[in-house]
């Protein structure tokens, strides 16, 4: 009968996931709080003032553009992190931005339940969008911004085209900082 031995040693793995989720604490309520601050310019955008937005209206819209963020940083920490890394740090941040939003716009369950269904929701379709934004002098149609413009500008501004291609502009902006974000996230582990 053979005798076998095991030794625990700690995992370099389990090092770098403890430090990507270190890296990570406190991203996502930092991202709400940096997006509120655009929130009144896109609001003035789709809705012409921002005294014409409902409550609703204003939680909807800062939750797509929080989940538009959510849904580069995802793509970005894939490429940069891979699956597992990438899992470690979306599993940390999302909490997080959901409480983030929760306590700005005095959520709750019921925000808790709509970012999370809407972040769902949105995963799936914008993950058909094979490309992220224009690259060259192409339109920008079918792209991730194209779809954010579209869906943003159907939802709340009768479809008018001024505001979706403002909202197009908008997503491009916030992919030049969620890609920022990334660089920061996964550095030395």
């Amino acid at each position: 009968r053979e005798i076998s031995l095991r030794f625990s040693f700690p995992s370099r793995s389990r090092a770098k996931d403890k430090k990507l989720i270190e890296q990570t604490q406190g991203l996502g309520s930092t991202l709400v709080t940096e997006l509120a601050a655009l929130q009144p310019t896109i609001l003035e955008a789709v809705f012409g003032t921002v005294s014409r937005v409902t409550q609703v209206n204003g939680q909807g819209s800062a939750l797509e553009v929080v989940v538009l963020c959510l849904h580069m940083l995802d793509r970005l920490l894939m490429a940069k992190l891979g699956d597992h890394g990438r899992t470690i740090v979306m599993n940390a941040l999302l909490p997080d931005a959901s409480a983030a939003l929760c306590q700005r716009y005095f959520g709750g369950e019921w925000l808790e339940r709509q970012f999370r269904d809407l972040y769902n929701e949105r995963q799936i379709q914008y993950s058909r969008c094979q490309r992220l934004f224009p690259e060259g002098p192409e339109g920008s149609e079918g792209t991730l911004v194209w779809k954010f413009g579209r869906l943003i500008g159907e939802r709340y501004a009768n479809t008018n085209p001024i505001v979706i291609a403002f909202l197009v502009n908008t997503g491009l902006t916030l992919y030049r900082s969620m890609h920022q974000i990334s660089k920061l996230v996964g550095e030395d582990t």
